[in-house]
C-alpha cells in the first residue's frame, strides 16, 4: 500500500530477528533497519545484508516504555530543498537518504551524491568522498570519524581537542567493480552516528563485496535452516499432542507450511546469486 516496513533491534540482534531477515531482505520488502537503540550502534546484520548487495535503509528507535527516552536516539531524512512534510519526511526515508545519531550530526558526499544515492559507472574513475562529523562543545565535539567501504574503515580521522567542532575527510577514491561507502562518527559526549550507504554501482556487477559473498549466502542459508528446524520441532510436538496448551507452538505448526514457502523463495533467491558470483568472477577478471 505504499508503506515503509523495517525491522527493529537489528543493533543487537535479539529476536532472532535474522531470521526474518533472511527470508524477507532479498526479496525487496524491506526498506530499513534500527542501527541504533539504548545508545548501542550495531553493524554487524547491517554490514552482512550490505555486503551481500542488497540497498537498506539506516533508522533508529526509541524503545519506550520498556527503555531509555522519547528522542534519545534519531534518524534525520535530508530534504534538500522541500518544504518540511510528514510526507516528503517519509519519501526522504524511501531514498535512503538518512543517517543514524544520539548526538553527533554527520554528513557524507560522493561526487554530488548523498546517502541513499547510486553512483552508476562504465569504467573505473575517481570519485570525491567528503565527510564531516560536526559537534557542540557545550555537549559533545567529534573525536572519530571513519569512511567505511564494504563494511572496514577506508579512512580514519581522530580529535582530542575539545574545543573542535567538526572532524573531517576528503579524499579521491578509485570506482573500481562498485562498492557501498558510509560515513562512521563518534563523540566526546559517547554519542554513536551512522549514514546509510552511498552505493557505487559497476555496470553489469553488484556493488557487493565479492570475495566475502560465498560465505555471506551461507550465513543466510543457516538461517533459513534455523526457520526449518523451529517448524519441524513444532509440528512434532503438535504431532504428539504436546502443545495444545502452547498457543504459540500450536499455531507455529499449523502455520509451519506456509512460512516453509517463503523459506523455499528466499532460498532460491540465494541460489540465484550464488550463480551471478559465478558470472561476475569472469566480468571481473576481465575489467
Amino acid at each position: 500500500q505504499g508503506g515503509l516496513s523495517g525491522y527493529c533491534h537489528v543493533n543487537s540482534g535479539i529476536f532472532h530477528v535474522h531470521r526474518d531477515m533472511s527470508m524477507n531482505l532479498a526479496n525487496g520488502k524491506v526498506d530499513f533497519v534500527e542501527l541504533l537503540q539504548f545508545a548501542n550502534l550495531g553493524t554487524d546484520l547491517y554490514y552482512d545484508f550490505l555486503n551481500t548487495g542488497f540497498q537498506v535503509t539506516a533508522s533508529a528507535g526509541s524503545d519506550v516504555p520498556w527503555g531509555g527516552s522519547v528522542g534519545e536516539v534519531r534518524v534525520y531524512a535530508y530534504l534538500g530543498k522541500k518544504k518540511f512534510t510528514a510526507e516528503n519526511w517519509f519519501d526522504a526515508v524511501d531514498r535512503g537518504n538518512t543517517f543514524v545519531t544520539n548526538g553527533i550530526m554527520l554528513d557524507l558526499r560522493v561526487d554530488k551524491a548523498i546517502p541513499g544515492d547510486t553512483i552508476t559507472v562504465n569504467k573505473d574513475k575517481p570519485l570525491r568522498v567528503r565527510a564531516t562529523a560536526i559537534g557542540d562543545p557545550r555537549r559533545g565535539t567529534p573525536t572519530k570519524l571513519d569512511v567505511i567501504v564494504h563494511g572496514d574503515s577506508y579512512k580514519h580521522a581522530e580529535s582530542s581537542d575539545a574545543s573542535q567542532k567538526e572532524l573531517a575527510l576528503d579524499f579521491t577514491i578509485s570506482s573500481g567493480h562498485g562498492f557501498w561507502i558510509a560515513a562512521r562518527a563518534e563523540g566526546s559526549d559517547g554519542s554513536r552516528a551512522h549514514t546509510t550507504p552511498i552505493y557505487v554501482v559497476r555496470d553489469g556487477l553488484r556493488f557487493w563485496k565479492f570475495d566475502a559473498v560465498p560465505a555471506l549466502i551461507e550465513k543466510r542459508l543457516a538461517s533459513l535452516a534455523e526457520i526449518e528446524q523451529i517448524v519441524a520441532d513444532a509440528q512434532a510436538r503438535n504431532a504428539a499432542g504436546q502443545v495444545d496448551d502452547n498457543r504459540s507452538i500450536k499455531q507455529l505448526a499449523l502455520q509451519g507450511p506456509a512460512l516453509l514457502e517463503r523459506v523455499n523463495a528466499a532460498r532460491a533467491l540465494y541460489a540465484g546469486l550464488s550463480r551471478i558470483v559465478k558470472e561476475e568472477t569472469d566480468s571481473r577478471s576481465r575489467n
